[in-house]
Formats: structure tokens, C-alpha cells, sequence
């Protein structure tokens, strides 16, 4: 069925994290891949943060939107983060479990949010997480390293697609909290 995650998709995602410790980037910081297993850990980070979020986004939203959007990247990162870690495997690069402590705290603030707030806040975060990560990827097909490279190459399109579905989302969440501020009594 294609709107469920194979036990395999989820087991690889929740392997994925950064290679080594300290070398996750701060999501915000427009930084650069310098190197394969500086690339590897990033994408990673990234890959299993955006799989766990999709997994909140399910549990606590009630848009239509915005989980047609978390299965989205539920299933896309998934299967990116399997390609990855394989990889990662055949370049023995060690790959951690457990979210960085930046990623951390952000699936933690959403998990105490619900309702509109909720859906505002992940769209917003998923507007940032994918330019960030179509940066990423840009810098990243210029790696020394051919497989690397072209695992970019080849993932930056859906990225894209991505970020350009993480702007519409973003905004269709705005305009309906905008028009449903019109219409609350308080603000009248």
C-alpha cells in the first residue's frame, strides 16, 4: 500500500543520525559539505529528522494538508535514507541512531503544540528544513566522491519538489489562520 511506511523503511530511518559525534550541523547555519562523511552525517541528520517529524505530523494533525504532506516525506525520506545508509555501510561510516540535540528540541516544541499552532509550526520548519537541505545537496554534487555525488545529484530534484510543496503548504496554513483570525469574535 503505497501511504505505509515498510517496517524496513522505518527501521533504516530511525538508524540514520550523524557520522561521529559533534559533527551535526545547526539546522539554521547555510553550511557545506567539506567532506563525504561530513555529507553522510548531515544528510542523515536531516533524512531521519524529517521522518520522525512526518511521524508526529500524522499523530497531531488534523489537516488534510499537512498530513498528506508528512506521509509525503515520511515515504521519500525514507527510501532516501535507505540508499543512504547503504552507502554509508559500503564506505564504513559509522551511522548514530539518536537525533542531535538540535533536532531534539524541535520535535520536542511540536510535540507540546496542537491544533493550527501545530500545523503552522511544522510548515514553517519544513519551509527551512528543505532549503536548507536543496543547499545542501547542491554543494554536495561537488563531492570528491562519485557515489556521493551522484546519490545528490540524483536526490536533489525530489528536494526541490519538496521545498516548492513545503512553500505551498506553508502558505495555505497562513491564509487559513489569517482568515479564520477575520472571522473569530475576538478580533471583530
Amino acid at each position: 500500500m503505497r501511504t505505509r511506511i515498510s517496517t524496513l523503511s522505518m527501521l533504516t530511518a530511525s538508524a540514520l543520525f550523524a557520522v561521529g559525534s559533534g559533527m551535526a550541523a545547526d539546522r539554521n547555519a547555510p553550511q557545506g559539505p567539506d567532506s563525504a562523511d561530513k555529507f553522510v552525517s548531515m544528510a542523515a541528520q536531516d533524512g531521519l529528522a524529517e521522518v520522525q517529524l512526518g511521524e508526529l505530523a500524522m499523530r497531531k494533525s488534523q489537516n488534510q494538508q499537512v498530513r498528506q504532506f508528512a506521509q509525503r516525506m515520511m515515504e521519500d525520506h525514507g527510501k532516501a535514507n535507505d540508499k543512504l545508509l547503504g552507502l554509508a555501510m559500503q564506505k564504513n561510516l559509522i551511522v548514530e541512531k539518536r537525533l542531535n540535540p538540535e533536532n531534539s528540541r524541535l520535535l520536542q516544541k511540536l510535540s507540546n503544540l496542537s491544533g493550527a499552532q501545530f500545523d503552522q509550526e511544522y510548515a514553517k520548519d519544513m519551509v527551512s528544513d528543505h532549503k536548507q537541505a536543496v543547499s545542501l545537496f547542491k554543494r554536495a554534487e561537488d563531492l570528491k566522491d562519485p557515489e556521493l555525488a551522484q546519490f545528490a545529484k540524483s536526490l536533489l530534484p525530489t528536494l526541490e519538489e519538496h521545498q516548492k510543496m513545503a512553500d505551498a503548504l506553508n502558505s495555505s496554513i497562513r491564509t487559513a489562520s489569517a482568515e479564520g483570525d477575520k472571522s473569530s469574535p475576538s478580533k471583530q
